[in-house]
């Protein structure tokens, strides 16, 4: 966690606004984060939720990773776990029995419960997602003094959870919804700047060491690349006993942490738009191993799509478009033998 949190004081603000009536003993304002990955969501609720415990004990705060905790089961168990302050699991009691005991528990103690729903896309199926919500947002009306709001964050920043959703759930949750753009070259500089002089001596990442593992990140889109460059980057010139660190260094620690975005970013894609994915990456290997330079065409993509892989026109575009949005790949405009054409090319994964 870093000592400063930069680029995102709109966002926690947004967000200590929402969570705020939870302060004065009410229920949190229900929210979406919404944003590409590595764009600070997890980081800025994890700072924001240990402040507010710090300064209140009327909140508890639940995080749950739905990568993980998949199941409306496992998601309150957790929730006991940490409303009753002990690691014992709650197996064997039903779902119902489960929830019951949440409940008497957060009422005796006179508690307010935020659940976060950290990648909440990942949950099983509607039916989990809509029970999870749903024993969440009424559980209030069934037992008296229960106060629990819901933080929910996509990676996806095209999904609607909420066409999903059975009514009553809609109209229960009504999120408010907090945006998390991209970082730029500039922030990213700033960022890792700031963690450079918390976690590593003055003067063994020079400025120009600096300005290409922003390269190197903007290339790739993800903050997070930079900072596993960083780490790595360090690690290399040590295992070498030296105090500096090298374009070398960096280099040969990119080739391991560009993976560290494409395989977080791949978990987020639908079958058709990772199978995509892939059939442009074979399709760019095929080029360069025939010398192509000029690469592979938008059309020359989308006829094998159609073939292989019975994605017709429309979907094609759409996944495409999102293929861009998640800075996977790159759509440009070249000058060919034909006139002007549209290139898709991979952001350096390959």
């Amino acid at each position: 966690m870093p000592d400063r949190f930069l680029f995102r004081e709109e966002q926690i603000r947004e967000l200590s606004y929402n969570l705020r009536p939870a302060l004065k003993g009410c229920s949190p304002v229900n929210t979406i984060c919404r944003g590409l990955p590595g764009t600070g969501k997890t980081t800025c609720l994890r700072k924001l939720f240990s402040e507010a415990e710090m300064h209140t004990k009327k909140l508890v705060t639940v995080y749950v990773n739905c990568q993980i905790e998949r199941s409306p089961f496992s998601i309150y168990s957790k929730v006991y776990r940490k409303v009753t302050d002990t690691k014992i699991s709650p197996a064997g009691l039903s779902f119902e029995n489960l929830v019951a005991a949440v409940a008497k528990k957060i009422a005796e103690e006179n508690k307010v419960v935020l659940l976060c729903l950290d990648d909440v896309n990942y949950m099983g199926s509607k039916s989990a997602m809509n029970t999870t919500l749903f024993t969440a947002l009424r559980l209030h009306q069934e037992f008296e003094g229960v106060r629990i709001g819901v933080f929910a964050v996509l990676s996806d920043v095209h999904k609607n959870i909420l066409d999903g959703l059975n009514a009553g759930v809609v109209s229960s949750f009504r999120p408010a919804e907090v945006y998390f753009p991209p970082y730029s070259a500039a922030e990213m500089h700033d960022i890792y700047q700031a963690r450079i002089l918390q976690g590593v001596y003055p003067n063994v990442i020079s400025g120009d060491i600096l300005d290409l593992i922003v390269d190197y990140s903007m290339k790739i889109g993800d903050l997070r690349v930079g900072l596993d460059l960083i780490k790595r980057s360090v690690m290399n010139a040590e295992n070498d006993a030296r105090t500096s660190v090298t374009e070398e260094d960096v280099s040969r620690a990119f080739s391991v942490s560009k993976d560290v975005h494409v395989n977080e970013t791949l978990k987020t894609l639908k079958n058709g738009e990772r199978q995509l994915f892939e059939l442009i990456g074979e399709m760019t290997r095929e080029s360069k191993e025939r010398g192509d330079a000029a690469g592979v065409t938008s059309g020359q993509v989308q006829r094998r799509a159609k073939d292989e892989l019975n994605i017709g026109y429309t979907y094609f575009f759409e996944y495409i478009k999102k293929l861009e949005e998640l800075r996977l790949v790159d759509l440009v405009k070249k000058d060919g033998v034909h006139g002007r054409m549209s290139y898709v090319e991979v952001r350096g994964f390959l």
